[in-house]
């Protein structure tokens, strides 16, 4: 041993070090370098797999849905994407029912009205409710004002009394709903008129999405005469309508001529379907537990939505001609 190492490794205090001790020490420094790489590289496998396979496990174990079911005047609603457009005027019975799937047995509803946002009692297993459970969920909502509001009813999943935000919205009333509870909102709309300054790269189809209107009503607003035509530093005047949503007594609503609120819907028509909501909304009260929704709890205060149109109703999509950039 004394000799390979005087061999191979040993460094007189005077005098030059030889070839061989040198490749030795390089050798050896590069082994010990590899080795640690072989440990670094197992370890961080290990880990992250651990990681997905846990993230993986909690989406499973979260699975929660809800049935929704929403009528008005005892007419069936037409709900998409978990969306439905309520009119001014009238109210809806919605009904939220809890599906046995999954192994989530509790969540709660949030309902979205406009930029108001309301929470539901548990859905599921509820220590508060009788026999421990409420798998039936049911509430009506009046809407006053000129104009109508898109509703969004999402399944969430976990325990909404245990979450600070909730338990304030509970505490003062707005904006946590109770079964069988009635709530009101009034939705106001005025049309304001905007300016839009043309810059170079724009078209028309690009002004009009950005302030959610057609590209055929900027044109007949501004009576253009070539819709795929536009000048750097032309002006344009777009008709927005600006909606305002805020809570409302339902003590105090007032049906609209032809809704008797009777239940008999044969003089009731069903509201128009709506338009398809966004890709972030889940399709039938699907919820998982990374869905991560705000609270709404902020006293009962208003919140504004815009909802930009520009003249009547929006014409199809097939109506809209093609753009030229500018």
């Amino acid at each position: 041993m004394n000799k390979l190492y005087e061999e191979y490794f040993y460094v007189p205090e005077e005098g030059k070090v030889r070839e061989k001790v040198m490749l030795a020490r390089v050798a050896a420094t590069f082994v010990v370098m590899i080795l640690c790489l072989i440990v670094m590289s197992i370890t961080a496998f290990a880990y992250f797999a651990q990681e997905v396979s846990a993230q993986d496990n909690i989406i499973i174990a979260a699975k929660y849905k809800l049935d929704i079911k929403v009528t008005e005047n005892g007419a069936p609603v037409n709900v998409i994407n978990s969306r439905f457009v309520a009119e001014s005027g009238k109210k809806y019975d919605i009904t939220l029912n809890y599906k046995k799937e999954g192994s989530a047995q509790t969540g709660f509803g949030v309902v979205k009205i406009g930029e108001l946002v309301y929470h539901t009692e548990q859905i599921g297993a509820d220590k508060d409710a009788q026999n421990g459970r409420r798998d039936t969920f049911e509430f009506s909502l009046t809407v006053s004002g000129n104009s109508s509001v898109n509703v969004d009813l999402i399944s969430h999943w976990g325990t909404s009394s245990r979450y600070e935000q909730y338990n304030k919205a509970k505490s003062n009333g707005d904006f946590y709903i109770i079964n069988k509870e009635t709530i009101g909102v009034n939705v106001n709309a005025v049309e304001t008129e905007e300016s839009y300054t043309v810059k170079s790269g724009d078209t028309l189809s690009y002004i009009a999405s950005r302030y959610g209107v057609t590209t055929k009503a900027i044109a007949e607003y501004n009576k253009l005469e070539n819709e795929n035509f536009l000048q750097i530093g032309q002006v344009l005047k777009i008709s927005v309508v600006k909606k305002t949503v805020t809570v409302a007594d339902p003590s105090q609503f007032v049906p609209s001529e032809g809704d008797s609120g009777t239940g008999d819907s044969s003089n009731t028509t069903p509201p128009t379907q709506p338009n398809t909501p966004p890709d972030n909304q889940n399709g039938n009260g699907d919820s998982n537990a990374g869905e991560n929704t705000s609270g709404g709890g902020n006293g009962g205060s208003g919140a504004t939505e815009d909802n930009n149109t520009s003249g009547g109703t929006l014409p199809p999509a097939s109506e809209q001609q093609e753009d030229v950039t500018v």
